[in-house]
This record gives structure tokens, C-alpha cells and sequence, in this order.
């Protein structure tokens, strides 16, 4: 049986490219201690963009759709955003920036 090794972790991958650019130790500590304060404060979520993780929550909606025109696509995207709450779209992003971008969205 052939294991396939293990995604190095977040923070193992930060201290490697600091110490690819030869940043002092210090700096090294300091940047991985702010990434850390990110990790916690996002509820220990994986910190990929907050609109990604809309679209994810977004796709498990279309999973099983078939669309057989992009219109068909498209209509059926605006009413799974018009169903979100704007209290669903903050937990799911985990930044309620999103918020205001989407009702400017909505504004034009």
C-alpha cells in the first residue's frame, strides 16, 4: 500500500518561503504569529477568498442541477444569491465587507 505524504501545513509552508528569502528569524516569528492571530480570528478556517467560499456554499445548491443554456445558469445563481441572508453571507465568508459589495452589486 502506497501512502501519499501528508500537504505540508500552513505555517510549516510560511516558514519555508521566509526562509527561502533569508528574512531574519525574528521577522520569521513575528509573521507567523500574525498569521496565526488570522487562522484564530477566521474561526480557524482555511483563509482562501471570502467570495470562494460564497461560491463553494453556492455550488452545493447546483450540484445535481443540469443547466442547458448559461442563461439557465445564470438565472438560477441569482436566485440562490437572492434566498441568501445577509447574516448567511457574513457566517459563510466570514467578512461582512461582503455585504456592502454585493449591495453595491445590486445597485447597478
Amino acid at each position: 500500500m502506497v501512502m501519499e505524504p501528508r500537504p505540508k501545513k500552513l505555517l510549516d509552508q510560511l516558514r519555508e518561503v521566509i526562509r527561502l528569502k533569508h528574512y531574519a528569524y525574528r521577522t520569521e516569528e513575528i509573521y507567523v504569529q500574525w498569521v496565526r492571530c488570522f487562522i484564530l480570528f477566521q474561526e480557524k478556517r482555511h483563509p482562501r477568498e471570502p467570495v470562494e467560499r460564497l461560491w463553494e456554499h453556492l455550488k452545493a445548491d447546483l450540484k445535481w442541477s443540469s443547466f442547458k443554456t448559461l442563461t439557465q445558469l445564470q438565472t438560477k445563481v441569482a436566485q440562490l444569491l437572492a434566498k441568501l441572508t445577509p447574516e448567511v453571507i457574513a457566517f459563510v465568508t466570514g467578512y461582512p465587507f461582503i455585504l456592502s459589495a454585493l449591495s453595491a452589486l445590486n445597485a447597478v
